[in-house]
């Protein structure tokens, strides 16, 4: 297929794509032998499922070239790290997050690859990340708490998120999709 057939058939089948800004998780894991091993995890993974994976008492093959069968002692998921953004609410107090992490918070930390390790996520504020749309009107931007949903998928619930840090990665305020519906 030629560039300019390729071309031709997204015109005819436009393609709404959503591109996740991606940071890897990391662990600490003590093995019953006493051998520690710092390993990456896939990004979405919280930090219970981390835990759960790495549950005590459960064993790994941790080997290079022999097998060496080890049982995990500890697990420590690695803090996630980023900037605080700032939540905008409605001023007349209605919420329509359907208690979504917004409704709770008055910051939220934005992690994620590109965006600087400053402060650590806390009950207070908790850890989201910046989902990039490619739409056929253009790029989108929105903000999705870091676990992944319970119920029907995140959607917007009626709060912004900003901050007044120039290292912040848009250029507007940005929704936050912190909606499910069960």
């Amino acid at each position: 297929m030629t560039l300019l057939a390729v071309n031709q058939w997204a015109q005819v089948f436009p393609i709404n794509t959503t591109f996740n800004i991606i940071v890897m998780r990391s662990a600490r894991v003590t093995y019953s032998d006493g051998t520690v091993i710092r390993t990456s995890m896939a990004a979405y993974l919280t930090d219970k499922e981390i835990k759960d994976y790495f549950k005590i008492g459960k064993s790994f093959n941790i080997g290079i070239v022999d097998d060496n069968i080890q049982t995990v002692v500890s697990c420590e998921p690695a803090p996630l790290k980023g900037l605080i953004i700032e939540v905008y609410k409605p001023a007349d107090g209605h919420s329509c997050t359907n208690d979504g992490i917004s409704s709770k918070v008055e910051r939220i930390l934005l992690a994620g690859d590109g965006i600087p390790e400053i402060f650590t996520a806390s009950e207070d504020c908790p850890p989201v990340r910046l989902i990039k749309r490619i739409l056929k009107s253009g790029e989108y931007l929105h903000i999705e708490p870091w676990e992944r949903p319970t119920g029907v998928g995140w959607m917007y619930g009626g709060n912004i998120a900003d901050t007044s840090d120039s290292r912040r990665p848009w250029k507007y305020p940005v929704h936050i999709h912190d909606r499910q519906e069960f």
